[in-house]
């Protein structure tokens, strides 16, 4: 099996709701994602 099948064969999928995130949700969310490590800062 190659890469390409073996990713489309483990994906998931979630349900999502329809409700609104409260904007402090969401800055904080981005927030964290601005400041988390990567690889060699990229």
């Amino acid at each position: 099996m190659g890469f390409l099948e073996l990713a489309a064969a483990r994906y998931s999928v979630r349900s999502y709701s329809d409700r609104p995130i409260e904007t402090e949700k969401m800055e904080k969310i981005l927030k964290a994602g601005q400041l988390a490590p990567t690889a060699v800062n990229f």
